[in-house]
């Protein structure tokens, strides 16, 4: 049995990197490699928006990988999220579906539900924007 090496482990990364992917497994010849980057969930701070009479940011939670987007947990299920929803960091919003792997999609802030970008079932590419999050107000 021969041990994979760095140089490989590398090339794997990259083609993770270049994919959009979050999740990788390989299983040769009686070896196993499973990477995974421990962020699932871009966010940008995007323009200001009128909320009472104080601008805030809204935050956009945006496809880290290409994938089927679903909105709940299965067909009869309810949706993660709606519009107008609160939720905290954490939270999962989606889930995205690449290679067979589900990939939680999780809230990096709290806040409500302000836009939904996807619908059910529809596949979305690396970048696309999922949902906007507009954070409390500040006291």
């Amino acid at each position: 049995m021969t041990l994979m090496d760095f140089g490989q482990i590398r090339k794997m990364l990259e083609l993770m990197r270049e994919h959009g992917l979050v999740e990788f497994e390989l299983e040769r010849d009686g070896e196993r490699v499973r990477l995974r980057f421990a962020e699932t969930a871009a966010a940008d701070y995007g323009p200001a928006v009128p909320g009472g009479n104080v601008p805030r940011e809204v935050v956009t939670i945006e496809a880290p990988m290409l994938g089927t987007c679903y909105l709940a947990g299965g067909p009869d299920a309810e949706p993660f999220v709606q519009l107008g929803d609160r939720v905290s960091t954490g939270d999962v919003l989606c889930i995205i579906e690449a290679m067979k792997l589900m990939n939680e999609i999780r809230s990096t802030c709290d806040g409500e539900v302000v836009d939904l970008f996807v619908e059910n079932g529809k596949v979305v590419q690396y970048g696309d924007r999922l949902f906007t999050i507009r954070p409390p107000a500040e006291a």
